[in-house]
């Protein structure tokens, strides 16, 4: 279950002429839709008082000493820890973009495209500040590149695009501390296309992404600087869009865009402050729901907000420090954004059961089984489970009674007692 941008790129004979074709999509887990229950909407807007936010989580049932045991990690599974890993601690006290020298970055460049391209330093050099034009011009960001291009060799075979976003991120706190630079992007080439289209990768709130250059009749200087504009948009928080004037359109034909789109206008002021290699430090929550909001009015059909990830994430680490209560709350604003986040519903689940509501949690484990199966494969998803007797098809419990049996009861199906938002994306 992974979540990518890809940007396809590829030009097409016709008339002894050649039209570009620039597609883009933010692609997430499969998930089937889900309704958002009345009780979600009410915390998720609402959330608790100020009292109760205040009150000491009650202590665990017996059986939740070890939180990992029935958590579902967000995905990528080592993502959470990813934004810190490396990161001198002073580095966490100022934003990514600096007011007087705007956003720093490290232009690297992977093994295969500098085969690729002799001239490689001086190419990626010049695509960075195409797309750097692109960003000044519209949203004032300036992004600057530190040093000269860094010459990146993966530690492990990279197939495709994906791979080498997942190779590059282990390297990228080194190569921000050697550089000085607060985001690395890098230009990469792969062995063989991609039956996807990949040729720009990213996640959003991260310290790095990749742009594919798929060779000379594919990838232009400005496609390549429309890629790697999106993509630093995207570590920004921005989403996709309906309109195809955008450099966040999720598909685009015909000449190639170079404007921000107005929604996505606003996520960058709002967070132009963030330090992504700590945002939850620097990301207030309340800016968080603000990009939720801001997404659901202008999201590209079929597209999510990132928002609902990011407060996914941050449910999580709740959860893993036992602060139950936070983690609730958190896992339902994300699944008022996204009710599709069935892995969050099962945490859900698990911080309910730990404050001993074991009827709502036995509802929301069930109802999260019945949506995705395979997270039956979790073996925290199956601890939770069998605390709580739920069986892997979510449809019949057996309720543990302490006297050795039982009672069989039917789990309520998934559309009936669910009165959630109209108009959600899917």
């Amino acid at each position: 279950m992974r979540r990518a941008i890809w940007i396809g790129a590829s030009l097409v004979a016709a008339m002894g002429g050649l039209t570009a074709v620039l597609s883009i999509a933010y692609v997430h887990a499969m998930r089937s839709p889900v309704p958002t229950p009345t009780p979600d909407r009410l915390i998720a807007e609402g959330g608790p008082s100020e009292l109760e936010s205040r009150l000491p989580d009650l202590p665990p049932p017996p059986g939740l000493e070890d939180p990992e045991d029935r958590l579902m990690p967000p995905v990528p599974v080592d993502e959470m820890d990813a934004f810190t890993l490396g990161i001198p601690p002073e580095s966490h006290a100022y934003a990514s973009i600096a007011p007087d020298s705007g956003l720093r970055v490290a232009i690297v460049c992977e093994t295969r495209f500098r085969e690729r391209i002799p001239e490689w330093a001086e190419v990626a050099r010049h695509r960075v500040l195409l797309a750097a034009d692109i960003l000044w011009d519209q949203v004032q960001v300036d992004l600057v590149p530190v040093g000269e291009p860094v010459a990146w060799d993966p530690s492990v075979p990279c197939e495709t695009l994906e791979d080498v976003l997942e190779a590059l991120g282990p390297d990228v706190p080194d190569i921000l501390a050697k550089t000085g630079a607060r985001l690395a992007i890098c230009l990469a080439s792969v062995r063989e296309p991609d039956p996807d289209g990949f040729c720009g990768l990213s996640r959003p709130f991260t310290t790095h992404c990749v742009a594919l250059d798929a060779g000379p009749l594919v990838t232009t200087d400005e496609v390549m600087a429309v890629t790697i504009a999106h993509e630093v948009s995207h570590c920004f928080g921005a989403f996709h869009v309906a309109d195809r004037s955008s450099i966040m359109a999720p598909r685009v034909t015909g000449p190639l865009p170079r404007k921000v789109d107005e929604a996505n206008r606003t996520v960058w002021e709002l967070t132009r402050g963030v330090n992504l290699e700590d945002p939850d430090a620097t990301l207030a929550e309340s800016r968080l729901i603000r990009l939720g909001r801001l997404a659901e009015r202008n999201l590209a059909p079929g597209e999510r907000t990132p928002a609902a990830d990011q407060l996914a994430a941050r449910a999580y680490r709740a959860l893993r420090a036992r602060r139950f209560t936070e983690g609730e709350r958190l896992c339902r604003l994300a699944l008022d954004f996204d009710p599709d986040l069935h892995g969050t519903r099962a945490n859900l689940a698990y911080a309910l059961h730990a404050q001993g509501r074991d009827p709502a949690a036995r509802a929301e484990l069930a109802r999260a089984l019945q949506s995705q199966p395979d997270l039956w494969e979790y073996e925290s998803v199956q601890n939770t489970a069998r605390a709580l007797g739920v069986e892997p098809d979510g449809h019949l419990t057996w309720i543990p009674t302490g006297g050795g049996g039982g009672v069989a009861v039917q789990a309520p199906p998934a559309g009936l007692m669910l009165l959630g938002p109209e108009g959600e994306p899917t």
